[in-house]
């Protein structure tokens, strides 16, 4: 029992392994009720017996649920210590890449229009001083023809 992760809630003291804290993460992000044997193979664990176990462990903690079919439902979501993928926001979890896509994704997008917006600069800062410097040569050009 390596690397065990605390309960954070009122009143519980209680410790889980590694592998029941990522059976319950698992069981938040996917979010719909899961047989013995799908967890098993989904976390590529030893058996179903070892997954029936962790089960067990999660559903005397009243965080998760035997439904009448056999399969498994989350009945509670709180944080467990050893949680990585998870981030939550109020009480809801969501998958913590989801939040690295799209703050990366925004900010690509604000680098993209920066870019852009750079570029558009430029061309005009160029195209008016190409005719800025057009105008005084002609200026000059007439100066000097005006003046013999």
């Amino acid at each position: 029992m390596a690397d065990s992760g605390k309960l954070r809630t009122k009143g519980t003291k209680k410790q889980f392994s590694r592998t029941t804290v990522k059976i319950y993460e698992f069981m938040l992000m996917h979010g719909k009720p899961i047989g013995i044997r799908e967890l098993q193979r989904k976390l590529n664990l030893s058996s179903p017996s070892l997954a029936a176990y962790h089960l067990k462990i999660l559903e005397k903690e009243e965080l998760i649920e035997r439904l009448p079919d056999g399969k498994y439902a989350v009945k509670k979501t709180v944080r467990l210590e050893g949680m990585k993928n998870l981030i939550f926001i109020g009480c809801k979890p969501i998958p913590a890449y989801l939040l690295y896509i799209a703050l990366t994704s925004s900010l690509s997008f604000s680098s993209f229009l920066l870019l852009l917006i750079n570029r558009i600069l430029e061309a005009l800062i160029v195209s008016t001083t190409s005719n800025f410097m057009a105008i005084l040569l002609l200026v000059r050009i007439l100066k000097e023809r005006t003046s013999y």
